[in-house]
């Protein structure tokens, strides 16, 4: 976040780039400058009338910082912050510290600019596919394989995207992201823990206490379950969640696994 000073007559302001612009014009309103973002000049000289000061906490603020010039306005620079603030901070950092643009205007024409795609084999696609991803800058993205899917089943996908679908779960390999890549391609990734945690979630609500086993509910809700020789039950669920009891069978706690006066011999009918 880059700090702005505005001293204009008696008022100051100092505030934090990026900011919505409906409400930074206010903030400058208030100190008398009553006009648009764009004819608030960020060099000092003696036609604008105001004092403003410009305080670069990061390295990134500090590269867009050294890049403005004579007539840069603060619409710009917020412009720029702003698109900054919403993509991932070390790619950005790494972008404007390699960028060879001289001027904030340059610098954002060439951070929203996309790169020019090297020719390849494969397909390429501009986008984004991480699952509810924080932010959605596209990436360049490598299609690695195409199925073909029935009608129905591309429909159901278009409509609910967070379901569990086998023909994805079938071609995990194939969706990936490359590190030794990171700076040309992208490959689209696949994590089904969040949509296996919500389908259970739906089979479980609703369901009052059970006095007898559901073996239908039980199977679509455990994977599998473990009873180790001190009989310490472990279950682990559909979506990777383990739970298991703590108390091991013992002689010590009344439920032994050795027979004491009954001979454990079995009835025969």
């Amino acid at each position: 976040m880059i700090g702005i000073l505005i001293k204009n007559n008696e008022k100051t302001l100092f505030t934090g780039l990026p900011k919505e612009t409906e409400k930074l014009e206010k903030q400058l309103a208030g100190i008398g400058l009553n006009v648009p973002l764009q004819e608030v000049n960020l060099s000092n000289h003696n036609d604008i009338g105001y004092e403003l000061e410009i305080y670069a906490q990061s390295q990134i603020d500090m590269e867009v910082a050294s890049r403005i010039i004579l007539h840069d306005n603060i619409g710009q620079l917020n412009d720029l912050m702003l698109y900054i603030s919403q993509g991932d901070s070390d790619k950005m950092n790494d972008r404007i510290c390699e960028s060879h643009a001289e001027t904030i205007s340059d610098l954002y024409s060439e951070l929203t600019t996309p790169p020019e795609i090297e020719t390849t084999d494969k397909l390429v696609i501009r986008t984004t596919m991480n699952y509810k991803a924080n932010f959605y800058e596209p990436a360049d993205c490598i299609v690695e394989k195409a199925i073909a899917i029935p009608h129905e089943e591309y429909s159901a996908l278009i409509n609910i995207t967070d379901n569990c679908y086998d023909f994805i779960a079938d071609n995990q390999e194939c969706m990936y992201y490359d590190r030794l890549a990171e700076l040309k391609y992208s490959h689209c990734t696949y994590n089904d823990v969040n949509q296996k945690s919500e389908l259970l979630k739906s089979l479980i609500d609703n369901r009052n206490q059970l006095n007898t086993l559901d073996i239908g509910l039980l199977r679509s809700c455990v994977k599998r379950i473990t009873v180790s020789h001190s009989c310490v039950i472990e279950a682990e669920f559909t979506n990777g969640v383990i739970i298991k009891n703590e108390t091991e069978r013992s002689d010590d706690n009344g439920s032994g696994s050795k027979c004491k006066d009954n001979p454990c011999q079995a009835t025969s009918n």
